[in-house]
């Protein structure tokens, strides 16, 4: 975002359709012959099966082969990948810049607008993809940049959508908060007095931990202390943690940004 506004750059979301089965497999792989087979080609007795060429879907490694198949490639288009991040990768040419944020099938693609038309161009012409010529939305955040490129922002409306829905009932009437924790608020374990909550509660907790995680992850890096903390018992929290993890949740909604 930051070198989009700096330079006025362009963005453009790039899909890879079947990707994993774009992989190279490095192992022999074999599997039993699938239901049906046997019925429609008679010939393939008990005793046969089917050795794997490629990747696909179901296989524990299917992942990595894909990002593997796909950094190759960018390598030999000239791209270099960044010391600090193998899934960015960027190249300068007479084209301008132009860089590749990879994420599975899903890659972000930012640079010159003449940069973006030759990479696109070259990937299309190995995987059968779909762009979408303005990046609105990016592993489920929102990307909005002024037309003057003056400003940017990043949300996650979608998110404290889901929070709210799910902890209404809990976070209703709580008073706002200044801050996301308790001041001096600090998990402790194998208290032998301590009262855990139920499994059902204790499954909302998780869930609730996980998508303050998320949020941490790209846009609300004030909460990262406190997610932190409740982070620690995803096993056997107590009321208390119960009720400080809806503290951070409360204080989350009331403070985010809207476009």
């Amino acid at each position: 975002m930051v070198l989009r506004l700096m330079y006025n750059l362009h963005a453009v979301l790039l899909d890879v359709e079947t990707a994993f089965l774009y992989g190279k497999l490095e192992e022999e792989i074999y599997m039993e012959i699938p239901t049906g087979y046997k019925e429609v080609y008679t010939n393939l007795g008990n005793d046969k099966i089917l050795i794997l060429k490629m990747a696909m879907y179901g296989l524990v490694q299917a992942a990595r082969q894909w990002f593997k198949r796909l950094s190759d490639v960018l390598i030999t288009l000239g791209f270099n990948p960044c010391e600090s991040d193998p899934c960015l990768m960027y190249r300068i040419d007479e084209e301008g810049l132009c860089i590749i944020l990879m994420y599975v099938d899903d890659n972000l693609i930012v640079g010159s607008r003449k940069a973006i038309d030759k990479a696109t161009n070259e990937i299309k012409a190995i995987f059968i993809v779909t762009v979408s010529p303005i990046a609105m939305e990016y592993l489920g955040c929102e990307i909005n940049v002024a037309e003057n490129y003056s400003c940017g922002w990043i949300g996650q409306s979608d998110l404290y959508k889901n929070l709210e829905k799910k902890f209404d009932n809990m976070i209703k009437g709580q008073r706002a908060t200044e801050t996301p924790s308790t001041p001096g608020f600090h998990v402790v374990h194998n208290i032998p007095e301590a009262v855990f909550i139920s499994d059902h509660d204790q499954k909302l907790y998780r869930s609730g931990v996980g998508m303050l995680l998320f949020l941490v992850k790209h846009t609300r890096p004030d909460l990262s202390n406190s997610t932190r903390k409740l982070s620690k018992v995803m096993d056997k929290a107590t009321e208390g943690h119960m009720k400080e993890l809806c503290r951070v949740i409360k204080y989350a909604i009331n403070t985010k940004i809207k476009a």
